[in-house]
């Protein structure tokens, strides 16, 4: 039995690097397969079926069962098309991994707006038309008796972080968060979860790009996709997991308890500059009418502050520790922490 018997999983962007590893992963384990693939360059010219040709040839000599797709995921057309090639082949779709993308990498200076408008278009707009031609399917599905789904897209470092001379392609992955933590809210009622993967590894996409080892390997990346396309996943909906290699991570936004001004007079830019590592969370309020510490009696305040951020309980032996605090002004200090 695999993880994904008698469910029917579209990969987008499926002839090669990350997607094809995601379409023989997701195979092996039972999925019938949609390959999707432009066929085309990294810049997104040109189209061809053979990558995904390829691919489905893969699979099916593994005993696997796959279809090729060739439709671009930026038009409308393109994305009923592949979800088409799941209905006619199969008859519905379980699965959706927005996978899909390109390169038109240049700084803000010297990026061409249709560079720009381009490398949007198929990142952040294929992913919604793909996403909503699926989220469609499901509703009618569900009409019948027959709710559920995964949504699986892909951001990336870039979009959650930034990355020099990538505005076009940050600008997209950091939207397909913003689609990932909304729809996960909108599809529930479909019984549909919607996660989001944000890879990094040695593709023809990252061949250039030196941050990239070649020790970070595209098939690294599909076993989270996996995951969350199967049942061990069922409660897991709206958040993002980093893919650096053998280490799997998730990506948060965070929000600080910020600081709350007292009375109805605005914030004076004067009170925010002497607040502000309150507003970011760096300093805790201080009590109405204490003085704030100062000096080492400050250093030790935080360290206690930042203690629930670093303890891992499970790696805990035991209720026996000395941290040693050395602050600045060459005084040591000592403080036990014991069981009882």
């Amino acid at each position: 039995m695999g993880l994904l018997d008698g469910k029917v999983a579209i990969v987008t962007g499926a002839g090669g690097g990350i997607g094809r590893c995601h379409a023989l992963l997701l195979a092996s384990e039972g999925a019938k397969v949609v390959v999707n693939d432009l066929g085309g360059a990294l810049d997104g010219s040109g189209s061809s079926q053979t990558m995904a040709e390829k691919v489905v040839a893969e699979i099916q000599a593994a005993g696997g069962e796959a279809v090729a797709n060739a439709d671009s995921v930026a038009t409308r057309e393109g994305a009923e098309g592949i979800l088409a090639s799941a209905l006619d082949t199969w008859g519905r779709a379980d699965i959706l991994l927005n996978n899909a993308g390109i390169l038109r990498d240049k700084t803000l200076l010297k990026l061409e707006e249709a560079n720009f408008d381009l490398v949007v278009q198929v990142h952040l707009k294929g992913t919604f038309l793909c996403t909503q031609a699926f989220a469609r399917h499901v509703q009618e599905r569900a009409a019948k008796g027959d709710a559920g789904g995964r949504v699986i897209n892909t951001s990336s470092y870039a979009g959650l972080k930034g990355n020099y001379g990538q505005t076009n392609y940050s600008a997209a992955k950091a939207g397909i968060y913003g689609l990932t933590v909304t729809w996960a809210q909108e599809l529930a009622k479909l019984g549909v979860t919607v996660n989001c993967l944000a890879p990094m590894a040695k593709t023809r996409m990252t061949d250039t790009i030196a941050m990239v080892p070649d020790s970070m390997r595209p098939e690294q990346v599909a076993p989270m996709a996996l995951f969350l396309a199967s049942d061990l996943a069922k409660d897991i909906n709206g958040r993002v997991f980093g893919i650096h290699g053998q280490q799997l991570l998730e990506y948060t936004m965070l929000m600080t308890d910020g600081a709350t001004k007292e009375g109805d007079a605005l914030w004076t830019p004067q009170e925010i500059a002497a607040r502000l590592e309150e507003i970011a969370g760096v300093k805790p309020p201080a009590p109405a009418g204490a003085a704030e510490p100062a000096g080492p009696a400050a250093v030790i305040a935080t360290a206690f502050r930042l203690l629930p951020e670093v303890f891992v309980p499970a790696r805990a032996k035991g209720w026996n520790a000395v941290i040693h605090f050395d602050i600045s002004d060459g005084t040591p200090y000592t403080v036990t922490i014991a069981d009882g």
